[in-house]
Parts: structure tokens; C-alpha cells; sequence
């Protein structure tokens, strides 16, 4: 969080390499997806690599795989799971996927979980202490301030959340993170281990999102707003009291746009009692289901098509039918804004409706306006086919530029992600010389370097829409009001929202 897919799979370019000594291990083996080191030689590209060799002879956490069926239907089967330091940087790429192109750079969520030296006790809702106090704490600022004070951010986390929880007369049972994502989800997680406090596995979306509003925790009536604590990275401390959102987002914005405190701030709120937590609707097995969806990336590193990562989010009913994209990424763009950055990003995809110029046009339909979203456009048969996503740090709208006029493929709440190929160099086990690679990674609108490099070097690019959590569609509106607002989207969910009885998205 920052301060229609009617679409069809179309196999990635045979451009991209793979490697024959990479292999795809099944669930309950080790999820290691090669054998061998990765480097590069491009400085940018190098520490993505030397993550995954971390963790290329990770066994798999069998507490989680053993629970895997209970935790996609959003259960737990056990009172507490242990999350090794290793199992955390597995779970990172898995909660950096479910970021829908937000919740921080992947780059930076690597870096924090490579700080974490001890283990984390992940904590089912339905496990909390009914007596202690449990807080919503991450971090906020400016992204480019964080990678030079990882420490400082999550002491100045923990502290934040040590204070709220005396302020709110109790003792803290727990930490819970603000959303989905590759950076808070993993502050939240590294501040636990560093605390020696207990991380409960929930967040506050299933996903990363543009404003508080659009949290479940602003939803909750029992849940307060009253008390918000600030910690700089010097170790100041502000306690806010807020009287709405709104106001809460306006001093926490004026508060760390203080030279001394240089956008940047470890954040507590929304502290409330195991009790009410249990009660609450706040999202379930966020840590564990990200820690199965990090395995199945690990289990097809190399893989295109991503099918072992496109299982899981079946499993975990969350993979929209139809809605997988592949094709090459030809552009990334932010566009600087009053307050925010719009971010833009442009594929290109083969049409397999398509097979020569002056086929039949694919659909068409009564004149309307591609702002409202009630039009499916026509289409000539382009044998290429185009979409743009646009984002406020987080992806909330996808287009269908090759439709006339143009079509929204697909909104917020929803998640739009992505796997983007990066070009590694894999030296063998057994020896030999480097060897080249493609390999699939979740970047995030915030890994804005290599994104722009990759667009450059027009690298393939797979896209999911997914069904986000469904309390999430309960206050579908704050997320329309900044369609609105911002991309002049008027219309509603699509493709449409998931209902109570929908079998594709009752696992959630």
C-alpha cells in the first residue's frame, strides 16, 4: 500500500531458454527447481538470482504442505506453524505475486527476509489468546528511502506495536499485516522474528491496495481506529488520534513529511483483542497460503506457462477461468501525479482467434463508451493483440487495446499479477560451463528498474487475473471511487464478482 479477463492462454515465445537440468519436483518433495547456481552479470538482475540460490535446497515446510488442503479452504489444522527463515524467502514470492503489482518491490521484500535469522511462529486466527492485544503494524513512507533502513524500520515497527498494544491496556499477543504484499507482508514477518512476537497468518485484503479504506479492518465496527502510533527511524514517536480514515491518512501523511522524518515510518493501528480478531473478517492463512504459492514459483522457475503456480491458485480457488495471458512485455511507464504515480504497463499477445488478416471480427456489439465497462467493443483480426494495465503502485485496471473501442478486461477488487521472464546464467552441480536461463519472477510495479529494462528488451510476460478474497466485494466501491477518480472508470466488477455459491471461489 503507498503514502474482462475474457482472454485466452497463448504460449510464450519460443524465444525464452530453458535449461534441460531444471526439473519440476512434485508438491510433497523438495522445492528445490533446479540444480545448480544462478548468477548474472548484470548488477541489477544478480541479487534476484543469489535469493533463489538460497533457497534452491529448501526441503519444504512439511507442517504446511501437510496442512495444504485445509489452508486453501482458508482452516488451519494446527494450533501454530513454524516459518524457518528460509521458509519466509519461499513465502515472499508467493505474497509478492498476490500484490497485484503492488505492496512494494520484490527487491525489497528479498532484502528484508534476508535479514531474518530466527524462526517465526505463525499464528492461526483462531488460535489468538482471547485476552491480548493484537495490532496491525508495517511500514509507510517513500519506497526508495526503505532499502537503506531496513533495520531501523522494523525496530521502529516493533516498538510501534509494543507501544499501541500498552496504550490499548493489554499485553501484545501478536502482529497482524496491513495487506498482501511483497514488503509489508514480509516487514510484518520480520519484525515478529526480531520481537520474538507471534505473526498471526492474516492480513487485512488478500492482497496490496491503494488506501486504508480499502482494508477489512476499516469494515469492522468492533475493530478502532482511535489510536495510531508513528515511529521515525531515530526512534520518535507520535500517537495519533483520529477521527475518521480520512484524518487518520491526513496526519500520518503530514506527520512523516517532517524533514526529520524523512517519509519514512514503522506504523501500528487497529489494535483489537483476540476475541474481536476472531470475530473479525479479517483474511485468513495469508503467510501459509503465500508460502504455497512461493513453492509451486519455485517448483516452475522455468517454466512459460507457469502451470505449477496456475494450479495452486486453482486449488486455492482464486485463478479466474480463462484468465491467463502470456505474451511480451513492450512497455513501462509512471507518470508522475499530484499525490500519487500512475504506473502503465503494456503487453502485446497473439491473437489464436487470428489466423491470417481478414478473418471474421472476433465479437462486436452496440456502440458505447470503454469508460463504462458495459461494451465488449469489436475487434478487426489483428494477429497481435494488446493490453495496457494501469496502477496507482498497484495494478487496478486492465484494457483490451485491441478491441474498438477499447475494453476493460478486468478491475479491482479483483487482482491482476504477473510473471515476468528475467535472463539468468545457471552454472551446474556437476560442473560445466554457465549456461543461459529464463526464469519466471513475480516483480512488482515497484521493481521499476528491471521492469523498464525488461519492456526494452521486450521480455516475455505471463498475466492472472485472479478472484481476490470475497469480503473484499462487500466494499467494492472504495476501490471504484478511485477508478473514478483517477483512470475515469465508471463502470462495475469484471469480470463479475465471485458470488456466495461460485465453486471457483468458495475456497476463500
Amino acid at each position: 500500500m503507498r503514502a474482462s479477463i475474457r482472454s485466452r492462454f497463448v504460449g510464450i515465445m519460443a524465444s525464452a531458454v530453458i535449461i534441460a537440468s531444471f526439473s519440476a519436483p512434485a508438491e510433497a518433495a523438495s522445492i528445490s527447481a533446479f540444480s545448480g547456481t544462478l548468477s548474472s552479470s548484470d548488477a541489477t538482475i544478480n541479487p534476484y538470482a543469489k535469493f533463489l540460490n538460497a533457497i534452491a535446497s529448501a526441503a519444504g515446510n512439511d507442517a504446511i504442505t501437510g496442512c495444504a488442503s485445509a489452508i486453501r479452504s482458508g482452516a488451519a489444522c494446527k494450533s501454530a506453524y513454524t516459518l524457518s527463515p528460509t521458509d519466509l524467502k519461499v513465502a515472499t514470492l508467493g505474497l509478492a505475486f498476490l500484490g497485484s503489482g503492488g505492496g512494494g518491490a520484490l527487491k525489497d521484500g528479498m532484502s528484508i527476509a534476508n535479514r531474518v535469522t530466527k524462526d517465526v511462529t505463525l499464528l492461526p486466527v483462531e488460535q489468538v489468546d482471547d485476552k491480548k492485544i493484537y495490532v496491525v503494524a508495517g511500514g509507510i513512507g517513500a519506497p526508495s528511502a526503505l532499502q537503506s533502513h531496513i533495520p531501523e524500520m522494523l525496530t521502529a515497527v516493533g516498538k510501534s506495536a509494543q507501544v499501541l498494544a500498552q496504550k490499548a491496556g493489554g499485553r501484545l499477543g501478536g502482529i497482524l499485516s496491513v495487506e498482501t504484499g511483497a514488503v509489508n507482508s514480509v516487514i510484518a514477518a520480520a519484525t515478529s522474528s526480531q520481537f520474538g512476537i507471534p505473526l498471526v497468518d492474516a492480513d487485512g485484503a488478500g492482497r496490496s491496495v491503494p488506501k486504508l479504506v480499502n482494508l477489512t479492518y476499516a469494515h469492522d465496527p468492533a475493530v478502532s481506529l482511535d489510536l495510531i502510533v508513528l515511529t521515525s527511524m531515530t526512534g520518535t514517536q507520535v500517537v495519533i488520534r483520529a477521527s475518521s480514515l480520512a484524518d487518520a491518512e491526513r496526519q500520518i501523511r503530514d506527520t512523516i513529511a517532517q524533514p526529520s522524518w524523512g517519509n519514512l515510518a514503522g506504523l501500528a493501528l487497529w489494535a483489537q483483542t483476540g476475541a474481536t480478531l476472531k470475530q473479525s473478517t479479517v483474511i485468513r492463512s495469508t503467510y501459509s497460503k503465500g508460502y504455497l504459492l512461493g513453492a509451486a514459483i519455485l517448483r516452475g522457475l522455468t517454466d512459460p506457462a507457469s502451470a505449477a503456480l496456475a494450479a495452486e491458485l486453482k486449488n486455492q480457488g482464486r485463478l479466474i477461468d480463462g484468465s491467463q495471458v502470456s505474451g511480451t512485455l513492450t512497455r513501462f511507464a509512471i507518470v508522475p501525479a499530484t499525490g500519487f504515480d500512475k504506473i502503465f504497463l503494456t503487453m502485446t499477445a497473439k491473437n489464436p482467434d487470428c489466423p491470417a488478416v481478414g478473418h471474421t471480427p472476433l465479437r462486436s456489439s452496440p456502440a458505447c463508451s470503454p469508460k463504462d465497462g458495459s461494451c465488449g467493443g469489436s475487434r478487426s483480426c489483428n494477429p497481435v493483440l494488446t493490453y495496457t494495465l494501469s496502477a496507482l503502485n498497484e495494478t487496478l485496471l486492465m484494457q483490451d487495446d485491441s478491441a474498438t473501442p477499447a475494453k476493460i478486461d478486468a478491475t479491482a477488487p479483483h487482482g491482476i499479477n504477473s510473471m515476468v521472464s528475467v535472463p539468468v546464467s545457471l552454472t551446474p552441480t556437476s560442473g560445466g560451463a554457465a549456461l543461459a536461463a529464463q526464469i519466471m519472477l513475480p516483480l512488482t510495479n515497484g521493481d521499476e528498474d528491471l521492469m523498464k529494462r525488461l519492456a526494452q528488451d521486450q521480455t516475455p510476460i505471463g498475466l492472472f487475473t485472479t478472484y481476490s478474497p470475497r469480503r473484499l466485494y462487500d466494499f467494492s466501491d472504495t476501490f471504484f471511487s478511485i477508478l473514478k477518480s483517477v483512470f475515469e472508470y465508471g463502470g462495475g466488477v469484471v469480470p463479475p464478482a465471485p458470488t456466495q455459491a461460485s465453486s471457483s471461489n468458495s475456497k476463500m
